[in-house]
């Protein structure tokens, strides 16, 4: 197991996302919260980093940034909601939630249910296009890279329950682009970036 394979979600007592990861390189260890803003949708409100070996520290730098799987860890607070609303629905108390931990989470629950369902006259919302972004970053962290289209048709057929192809995929990855949500393709380079708004609050629907 590599260093940046080490990486747990959970629940908050508040009901908030919560990504405890490892920098890829090993040294450092960040605690990363999420929320919702007022257009429902999720981001890092809080970013907690500490050196892996508090005996032997390095200097947090603007590249430590770069060794942590950001794009990952939104997938996973996404699929810690996700994962967990059915669960919040039929429960009255979820162990370790307090009260409001329990209204707080069931209200996020519910905003990315929508995200993933709600689809408006001219497409899906921006934060539709911000997931197709967030899956493209995990697979290809994890090495793929031939067949990327077809392994998030894959991923999309199982979460929206019917058959997506991959030209569809496709042309969500040029919305996503044209968002902001990723970096466009380099003639004889493999791969795309994190575009500059993929972690940004401030993207505001125009298909809604």
């Amino acid at each position: 197991m590599q260093p940046g394979d080490m990486q747990l979600g959970i629940l908050h007592p508040d009901g908030r996302p919560v990504i405890i990861g490892r920098s890829s390189d090993g040294n450092f260890i960040a605690f990363a919260e999420y929320d919702r803003d007022d257009d429902g949708k999720l981001a890092i409100t809080r970013l907690d980093i500490n050196a892996w070996n508090p005996h032997d520290a390095k200097p947090i730098l603007t590249e430590t940034l770069r060794e942590l799987p950001l794009g990952h860890w939104m997938t996973m607070a996404y699929s810690q909601l996700a994962e967990s609303a059915t669960a919040l629905d039929s429960s009255e108390q979820l162990h370790g939630l307090t009260p409001e931990g329990m209204t707080r989470a069931r209200r996020m629950a519910s905003r990315v249910k929508t995200a993933q369902l709600r689809r408006g006259p001219k497409g899906f919302p921006p934060d539709f296009y911000r997931r197709i972004a967030l899956t493209y970053l995990d697979l290809q962290s994890k090495g793929i890279s031939r067949g990327i289209q077809q392994e998030i048709a894959k991923i999309e057929s199982r979460r929206q329950n019917r058959i997506i192809d991959w030209v569809t995929v496709r042309d969500w990855l040029r919305r996503a682009t044209e968002l902001g949500f990723l970096t466009a393709g380099s003639k004889g380079r493999a791969g795309r970036e994190p575009g500059p708004n993929l972690y940004t609050a401030d993207t505001i629907s125009k298909e809604d």
